[in-house]
């Protein structure tokens, strides 16, 4: 942990002894309080990715929210905001992001055990195949050439030399989102120059990257726990997708979902998810003439039903960082970063 983490571990520490979670998890209990969450792990020494969080981990959490917040499902959040009616109060909606396995083979299990409704948001293209996501295949590679001691070449100089002086992951972050900024074909052009240096035996990392096929998706829908919406065909950022392109993503994988699971697709999740950034009022307005009822953003926050767009509803992420140690995260489910929002850039 760096002295930075430490400190905000010491001031969250207090905070939370003070009461102040408590304060207001009670000042904030209209709105709801949307989680998400990624992939979750059983590995004993997995790769240190954000997306990966430790089972353990995860249960911890999803008891707590049991005890402390009233879970809903997405049709009861659709249903109180076609008929105005409120939801219980310290409502609660988990999500799960992209379609990972273990989604299935970990996470369903734990959600199973304390009846909690959840959200998985598929990219359609990626079920059902042997494909990783690229950011994940990039790590992967990087990892990979650092343990053989490989003379890996990336693309952005920066990440280049971090990865010379051995910081691997350092290198990765500062690569990714270099390469996040690109468009579709060069983005993959320059990740194939990457990731064709370096081989790796890929069974080995499919437990924790790779994806849900659809026999899983259809037992999961039918036992009627979890909820699908659509996280695009691809996992394209929508300000990165050239115009002809955006009917595929919104459009082409609601319908994919809908003839697979053979009822209404309803729920849209922002691959990157920050309004400004990676949306835009536009996409919002493709998005509601194909159908879609909500769509969840990535910007930190608690949803206001009836004052925020229901096609960017905030969300609260917790990853396998800082944000899922126990005082941080009880106080970022509270509503804390509503009332302090410039606390996140601290």
């Amino acid at each position: 942990m760096t002295f930075k983490e430490f400190t905000k571990i010491a001031f969250c520490n207090i905070l939370l002894f003070a009461g102040v979670s408590r304060f207001l998890r009670h000042r904030y209990r209209k709105r709801l309080l949307v989680v998400t969450y990624h992939g979750v792990t059983q590995s004993k020494n997995p790769p240190s990715a954000w997306t990966l969080l430790p089972a353990r981990i995860f249960e911890q959490q999803i008891s707590w929210l049991a005890k402390y917040y009233n879970p809903v499902s997405l049709n009861e959040v659709l249903s109180a905001a076609a008929t105005d009616n409120p939801l219980p109060d310290h409502s609660v909606l988990i999500t799960l992001d992209d379609g990972f396995r273990n989604n299935m083979t970990v996470a369903y299990p734990i959600l199973k055990r304390y009846r909690i409704p959840t959200v998985i948001f598929l990219t359609v293209d990626y079920i059902n195949s042997d494909r990783f996501f690229w950011v994940d295949e990039l790590l992967l590679t990087i990892l990979e050439a650092g343990k053989q001691q490989a003379n890996l070449r990336l693309t952005n100089p920066q990440a280049n030399f971090l990865f010379s002086k051995k910081q691997y992951y350092e290198a990765y972050h500062m690569e990714v989102e270099y390469l996040k900024r690109k468009h579709g074909n060069e983005r993959s052009a320059l990740l194939q120059q990457v990731v064709s240096q370096v081989g790796f035996d890929r069974s080995t990392y499919i437990d924790d990257f790779g994806m849900l096929t659809w026999p899983e998706v259809f037992k999961m829908d039918k036992e009627g726990l979890i909820e699908f919406g659509s996280h695009t065909a691809t996992h394209r950022i929508l300000t990165n997708t050239p115009e002809e392109l955006l009917e595929g993503e919104l459009a082409g994988s609601k319908i994919r979902l809908e003839k697979k699971l053979g009822h209404e697709i309803r729920a849209f999740c922002y691959p990157n998810g920050q309004f400004g950034k990676d949306y835009s009022p536009e996409h919002r307005k493709l998005l509601a003439h194909y159908g879609y009822k909500c769509a969840f953003a990535t910007d930190y926050g608690l949803y206001n039903p009836g004052k925020d767009h229901p096609l960017s509803i905030p969300r609260v992420g917790v990853g396998n960082d800082i944000s899922a140690r126990k005082s941080f995260y009880r106080l970022s489910m509270s509503g804390f970063f509503e009332y302090r929002k410039s606390f996140l850039s601290w």
